[in-house]
């Protein structure tokens, strides 16, 4: 199903999700995270985790676990609970359909990117008329709204036009 442009006649707009309930379902993974990282940090490392080695043991696990997270709840459902519980998902920008394993892989790994220059890879959600970042463009993903993408489907399958838009690149 393609991601329909809203200015054109007889299609039903797909609602591109802006940057402060994506900051929301970030925070909210962010719990998760610490509430999953805190009791595997106490029971596999505990009072070693005042030396050097249990100092290191924990930081890998951290690392282990914040990046077996976002993994592993795209590739099963698309979306993280963080997500789900702002009612949004990640989709193919192209065609609004799931991404493919490589584009959740590049948006991933392009984090840093978006991070490093003063966070502006993430604020560029704020401008973009689409609420895409640069690990969005990169990825050639999107996250929009459950909603709309309900709307876009029940449309689709009413036969109505839903019309193509290329990426702005």
């Amino acid at each position: 199903m393609p991601l329909p442009e809203s200015d054109q006649p007889g299609a039903t707009a797909v609602e591109f999700v802006g940057f402060w309930i994506r900051l929301a379902a970030v925070c909210f993974d962010l719990i998760i995270i610490a509430a999953l990282v805190a009791p595997l940090v106490a029971g596999l490392v505990g009072e070693d985790i005042k030396t050097e080695h249990g100092g290191q043991m924990a930081g890998v696990l951290v690392v282990c676990v914040a990046i077996a997270y976002p993994l592993a709840f795209w590739l099963l459902a698309g979306r993280t609970p963080g997500k789900w519980l702002c009612s949004s998902r990640i989709v193919d920008y192209r065609t609004g359909g799931r991404p493919r394993t490589w584009q959740y892989l590049v948006r991933f790994l392009a984090y840093p990117a978006s991070a490093l220059p003063l966070m502006i890879g993430f604020l560029a959600v704020i401008w973009n008329p689409h609420r895409r970042g640069w690990h969005d463009r990169l990825a050639r993903t999107a996250v929009v709204a459950d909603e709309s993408m309900r709307a876009a489907t029940a449309d689709e399958k009413n036969e109505s036009r839903l019309a193509i838009h290329p990426p702005p690149w």
